[in-house]
C-alpha cells in the first residue's frame, strides 16, 4: 500500500529507513497528487535523494532554495538537507 505522506520526529528527519547501512539506497515511484496536500512535507533524512519528474510540474524547496522541475528534469540533493516537494 502507498503511504500517502512523509511520518517525522519531533526534529522532522523523516523516520522510513531507505535502503540499509551499506547501501543506503531505495527506489520509490510516487504520485504526488496522492499526498496530503500534494505534496511531501518538510523533512530530512541520512540518505542521498534523487527526484525526477516523470509527468507533471513540482517544486522541489530544499532549505531557502525552490526549484521548479517540469517533465524530463531531476535534482540531487544530499542527505541532511532540509527539504519539500510540491506537486504543482
Amino acid at each position: 500500500m502507498a503511504q500517502n505522506k512523509i511520518v517525522t520526529d519531533e526534529n522532522l528527519m523523516e523516520s522510513a529507513k531507505h535502503g540499509t547501512d551499506s547501501y543506503p539506497f531505495k527506489c520509490y515511484f510516487e504520485k504526488l497528487s496522492q499526498f496530503d496536500f500534494h505534496c511531501i512535507d518538510w523533512h530530512w533524512h541520512t540518505e542521498w535523494e534523487f527526484v525526477y519528474v516523470e509527468s507533471g510540474n513540482m517544486t522541489v524547496c530544499v532549505g531557502e532554495s525552490m526549484f521548479s522541475l517540469s517533465e524530463g528534469e531531476w535534482y540531487f540533493y544530499k542527505f541532511k538537507d532540509f527539504a519539500q516537494i510540491l506537486f504543482q
